[in-house]
This record gives C-alpha cells, structure tokens and sequence, in this order.
C-alpha cells in the first residue's frame, strides 16, 4: 500500500463529505419541517435534513434499538435525536446511490459524540491494542504524507481456508492481515483507518475509515473499496 496514496485518498474522502454535508444537507435545515421525501433529525441541536433518496436502508433515532419490537415508537423527525444517519452515495461524484450500487461507491455512517471526548485516539488505541489482530508487524511513517501505517498479522483456521483452496494451489493462503494507518495532528490522532485483506489475492481491498466532523458534534464512519481510486492512476 502506498502511503502517499493512502493519505490523498483519505484527505479526498474527508473532503467531499465535508463539502456533501455542508453544502448538500445543512442548506436544507433552514427549511426543515419534517417534509415528504427527507430524513430529518438533531445531532446535538445541528438541525440535518437529507433527501431520502441518500439513506442507506433506514436512519435510527435515540431510543429502542432496531431489534426491539419498541422501535418503531421511537420519536422521529426534526425534534429527535439521530442514532445513526446511514448515507449511500457514488465516488467520486458523491451522488445518491442504489442499494445495488454500494461496492462502487461510499456507504458512511454518522453518528452522534460528545465533541470533548478525544474519540480518536481511543479508536486508534483500541485497534493497534486487540490481541485477536495478532503480530504487530513493522511501523512505518512517510514524512511528506505525515501517516503512520502498520499491519497485524496472525494465521486463519486453515480447516475454512482449505475448503476454498487446496494448499497446492498457487493461489492459497491461509495467513490474514489486518492493516491499521493513522494520522497525528499536534499529539492527536484526527482520522483512523481499517484495512481488509484477502488471502486470495494477497491485497488489501477495502477499508473502514473514521474521524470526526466537529461542526455537527458526530463521528463518521465510511466503508470503501480501495481499487475505487483507480480513476486518479493508483493501484
């Protein structure tokens, strides 16, 4: 994985959220009033209204969880509070997207924080600190990118990976990685990422990455697919 690649690509990412939830979903909250065809709810008094053809599957507001028979009375629209705003939107144009459409695309989720909290770096710690990762393998730092980038490596129950690969075959792997990079802004860690390896290919392929938009008082969490950049000539 390349380093400079990966901070381009996470700098991109944080951006056009930025800009998707500034100039796409805030303008709308001078005129939110629980309209047809919108999702609306609080994120710490920050009033968002987003076109409900942006929701991926259905937002949650604060009360019973989805899984109990109570959610459906859980209070909704301009006055409730959001549990999580799921969004599905297409990269790079950001525009809404279909359910059948999510491997090309972004699928983020944003939920509410206590702004104060250093969320981050907790995030950060928790991953580079989970036994279940395994061997924690080289770290390494590019100064022009200013990103930290290190891998877990530990070995698959190779009973499952047999049935999908005989291990004569070229092609078989039973080892899994987990890679982790980061940034560190003054002593504070602003955004977090968790890469996804396939043994098949040997390649990381997709990547969770999380950092927080203070302006609304919520973290964001965006799923995407790496190969996603192959427009800007990155592999």
């Amino acid at each position: 994985m390349c380093l400079n690649y990966l901070t381009f690509k996470v700098n991109l990412i944080r951006l056009a959220i930025f800009f998707l939830i500034i100039f796409i979903v805030s303008p709308l909250a001078a005129h939110a009033g629980n309209r047809k065809g919108f999702v609306c709810g609080k994120f710490h008094q920050n009033v968002m209204e987003v076109p409900i053809e942006y929701i991926y599957m259905f937002a949650e507001y604060e009360g019973a969880s989805y899984w109990d028979p109570d959610f459906i009375y859980n209070k909704k629209g301009c006055d409730a509070n959001f549990r999580v705003l799921p969004l599905l939107v297409s990269w790079p144009d950001m525009q809404a997207s279909e359910y059948w459409e999510r491997d090309d695309g972004l699928t983020i989720a944003i939920t509410p924080i206590e702004v104060n909290e250093p969320y981050m770096t907790r995030i950060h710690n928790n991953f580079m600190n989970s036994i279940h990762h395994g061997a924690q393998g080289e770290l390494l730092y590019d100064d022009e990118s200013d990103l930290y980038f290190t891998e877990f490596i530990s070995m698959l129950n190779t009973g499952a990976v047999k049935l999908l690969k005989h291990k004569n075959d070229p092609h078989y792997d039973d080892e899994r990685r987990i890679g982790v990079y980061w940034d560190n802004i003054e002593g504070e860690v602003t955004t977090v990422s968790r890469c996804q390896w396939t043994p098949i290919t040997r390649k990381y392929y997709a990547c969770y990455m999380h950092f927080l938009m203070p302006e609304i008082g919520a973290r964001v969490q965006v799923y995407y697919f790496i190969w996603q950049a192959s427009f800007m000539g990155k592999s």
